[in-house]
């Protein structure tokens, strides 16, 4: 079929199909996040947005975080069990989809940390004050509290398999051994192995930094 043709055509109009085919596929799910696709994500995160405001925001933003800050907000977020690595793949944890189901959709909308970054601008720019700006936060924060006295959480298996990690001493410290990584409280999760639900602290770094002190 020509483009002419096609042009000519009128909404309503009936014509005969010459040839028709079926075509059997089966879809797949997008490929789980590595650090460095989770990165640009963030970076690129307008993409993942529908609202226009929201998408021009994001964009002008750069995304959420910096270049300085995601790799720390990754490495958190998988420090308190809200999101844990198998492999080189970012997996979000049973109580980091519950919290994200309970939180407001303010907090959870990626727009809302941009709009913070851009006030942020403005401040320094001279075009708005810190006051302003933290009496907006105050009313926003009152708001939010309101909302979380009615929230009502899942019950979540609290097995070393799936519970939260209790923070040991030094959680958060810096690292003895290489200096530059952040101690963190980690469990042993393999069934098989004999120190299954034992706790220990060990660098961020790691495979770069083999630092381990094990609780007592």
């Amino acid at each position: 079929m020509t483009a002419s043709l096609i042009t000519s055509l009128q909404v309503g109009q009936r014509v005969r199909a010459a040839e028709a085919f079926l075509r059997e596929s089966q879809t797949k799910p997008p490929p789980r996040f590595t650090d460095g696709s989770l990165i640009e994500a963030m970076t690129n995160v307008d993409k993942f947005v529908d609202d226009p405001n929201d998408k021009r925001v994001l964009k002008d933003a750069k995304g959420i975080g910096t270049e300085r800050t995601r790799n720390v907000i990754i490495d958190t977020l998988v420090r308190r069990d809200f999101l844990s690595r198998k492999g080189k793949q970012i997996i979000s944890t049973p109580e980091g989809r519950e919290l994200v189901k309970q939180l407001s959709p303010q907090l959870t909308n990626p727009a809302t940390t941009a709009k913070w970054e851009m006030a942020f601008s403005l401040i320094e720019e001279g075009r708005a004050t810190l006051e302003q700006f933290m009496q907006r936060q105050e009313r926003f924060v009152a708001g939010l509290v309101e909302e979380a006295k009615n929230a009502q959480f899942d019950k979540l298996g609290g097995g070393p398999d799936t519970g939260p990690v209790a923070p040991m001493d030094g959680d958060g410290g810096a690292c003895p051994e290489c200096g530059s990584g952040v101690l963190q409280t980690r469990m042993v999760r393999n069934e098989k192995s004999k120190a299954y639900g034992k706790r220990f602290l060990g660098c961020n770094r790691h495979p770069k930094c083999d630092y381990t002190k094990w609780e007592d």
